[in-house]
């Protein structure tokens, strides 16, 4: 989990049978409604593949908020990254990185 002011970020990842379940949250601490993109990057061999979303998100304060549900396939030694970013009225709010390799 990483902290920002009043912002946490962390991603549950859970891997298993070749498949990587990733769900990044963010908490605040007050109430914020805000933008984010999520990225996810992920190497295996000579080959790699990318992600994106980007959606809004309204974060009552003190409660947890799931941004995304994404499953992947994940061969063995697979690596695998997420950033999650957020903006507010076009001001960066923060990035977030996460390794999600098996």
């Amino acid at each position: 989990m990483t902290q920002q002011d009043n912002m946490q970020v962390w991603l549950d990842a859970d891997s298993g049978d070749g498949l990587a379940r990733l769900v990044p949250y963010v908490r605040c601490a007050r109430d914020m409604a805000m933008h984010f993109s999520m990225e996810v990057l992920q190497r295996s061999g000579g080959s790699q593949s990318r992600m994106n979303q980007r959606g809004r998100v309204h974060a009552a304060a003190g409660r947890a908020v799931a941004l995304a549900h994404v499953a992947l396939g994940m061969p063995p030694g697979s690596a695998c990254e997420v950033k999650v970013s957020f903006s507010q009225s076009g001001r960066e709010l923060g990035v977030y990185r996460f390794d999600c390799s098996n």
